[in-house]
Formats: structure tokens, C-alpha cells, sequence
């Protein structure tokens, strides 16, 4: 019994010991210089030591590069760019929305730009949409198309077709009586229903239409 109870205070007072390092070691490591604030004036790009820490702009522009122009509409911006291959800014277009999918420049300068409704009903998820747009060169809205109700919305991309008319892919809501009905099995219905796509095609119009 003896033997135990020294064994037990051994153990106790190594225990003692290693709680004591480790918390030296602690405070020691806590005890350094603050980090730097972050700042409202600081350059986003640069890192706490001042180095530029990821680069903005062109990062390859080789002989292979494909000639001409790229056009793209950043998430969440309502700006649409035309940059070359330098990465200059040639034109831009301002919405009143954010991007929802496809931008396409046309033959006459008109730009084609699926746009985000801020205020969606029944659908979520990437790619909400329920506006399609065409721009001018100048920026005016010639052509406004809105399909954002419970039961439908535009979603991801347009296609132009050849007749001028344009193509695109909306959610269609179904109920969970109607799916059911239609042989789909209960036990993989889920309580919302279901959104299959449907294609819908609109001649350009107004933009007050």
C-alpha cells in the first residue's frame, strides 16, 4: 500500500509539472508583439508585411492567347466589362442588377445580359435570375424581359437564336400532389415539390413591356 500511495504522488506531481510547462509555454507564445490592425486604407491586395500577396489584373498573356476582346460580368457586380488582352478596360455597361448568368455582345454592339430579380419568391440557389436585358453601346436598356413569379424563374444562361428571338431556361414549379401524380414516388418528393426546367423563347421588346 505504501508503495501505491508514492506511486499516486509521483504521478500527481509530474502531472503538476507538465501543466506548469505547458502553460509557460502558452502565455510565453501569447506574450509577442500584437499583429497590426487591419485598416480601412489598406491596400486589399497586400499582406500584414506589405508584400503584394495575390496580383489583380492579367497573369498570362501569351502568343497563344486567343486575339480579340473578353467580355464577363463579375458575381454580385452590376458593371459589365470589355477588356483586351492586356487586360485594359475598353467598355463598360451599368445595370441595375446583378448578374445571373450568360453575357453575349452581338453583331451591333447591343450587349445581352441575364440579370438577378433582389426579390425571388419559392426558388433559391445558384444562378437565380429572372431578368434578361439588351444594352446598347451606350448603355440604354432597348429590350427587358422579367419571368420571376411562385411558379416560374429564368435561371443561368440565354442562347440568341437565328430568327433574333431569344432562348432561355426557366424553373417550373411543381406541387407535391401534381409530381405525385404524374408517377413520381412519395418517398422521393420532397415537401416543396419539384422545379424542372422549361425552355421559354421571347422576341427583344420594349423596355417598359
Amino acid at each position: 500500500m505504501k508503495m501505491e500511495r508514492r506511486d499516486v504522488r509521483g504521478a500527481r506531481k509530474l502531472r503538476g509539472i507538465i501543466v506548469t510547462v505547458m502553460t509557460a509555454v502558452y502565455l510565453i507564445g501569447c506574450g509577442g508583439q500584437p499583429g497590426p490592425e487591419r485598416s480601412a486604407d489598406r491596400d486589399p491586395d497586400t499582406s500584414a508585411g506589405g508584400e503584394a500577396s495575390e496580383s489583380r489584373g492579367v497573369r498570362v498573356n501569351t502568343p497563344q492567347a486567343s486575339l480579340g476582346y473578353v467580355y464577363f460580368a463579375p458575381l454580385l457586380s452590376d458593371t459589365t466589362y470589355l477588356i483586351d488582352t492586356d487586360g485594359q478596360v475598353v467598355h463598360t455597361w451599368k445595370s441595375d442588377y446583378a448578374p445571373s448568368g450568360g453575357v453575349y455582345l452581338l453583331d451591333n454592339g447591343h450587349l445581352i445580359r441575364g440579370a438577378r430579380e433582389p426579390e425571388v419568391p419559392t426558388f433559391s440557389g445558384g444562378g437565380l435570375g429572372g431578368r434578361i436585358q439588351e444594352f446598347t453601346w451606350d448603355g440604354e436598356v432597348v429590350s427587358n424581359f422579367t419571368l420571376a413569379n411562385e411558379d416560374r424563374l429564368l435561371h443561368h444562361d440565354v442562347a440568341m437564336l437565328p430568327n433574333g428571338n431569344i432562348l432561355a431556361i426557366a424553373w417550373e414549379r411543381k406541387g407535391v400532389e401534381e409530381v405525385r401524380r404524374a408517377g413520381r414516388r412519395p418517398e422521393l418528393t420532397p415537401e416543396a415539390g419539384l422545379w424542372p426546367d422549361m425552355v421559354v423563347e421571347f422576341e427583344r421588346q420594349s423596355p417598359h413591356e
